[in-house]
């Protein structure tokens, strides 16, 4: 993995979706670590331009990628970006974790 310089960012989620743009350094990957304190505190992700939200999904409506919490012992997940992905969307199905996001690329 290489990274550039303030590569990573600290997102705290809500129950609503929060927009953010993604961390400077450019590459094609993103590590994104959900650091919950407690085993209920799931986040849920979309990654696109500065439009993009997301939800959590329910019975009848899908929402974002799954980012378990930290401590049920997962651990940190890779995302492959598209050369258009500018931000990210995020929010929590409880509390209000903290996700940390790196940005960079494979060597």
């Amino acid at each position: 993995m290489i990274l550039n310089k303030n590569s990573t960012i600290a997102i705290t989620t809500s129950n609503a979706s929060v927009t953010t743009a993604l961390p400077v350094g450019g590459g094609e990957l993103l590590w994104l670590y959900n650091d919950s304190v407690t085993a209920a505190e799931h986040v849920f992700l979309e990654v696109g331009d500065s439009t993009v939200t997301v939800q959590a999904p329910t019975a009848n409506v899908g929402g974002g990628f799954h980012l378990p919490p930290a401590i049920l012992g997962n651990g940190i997940f890779e995302l492959r970006l598209k050369p258009t992905d500018t931000h990210i969307a995020m929010v929590s199905g409880s509390g209000t974790p903290v996700v940390f996001i790196t940005r960079g690329r494979a060597m």
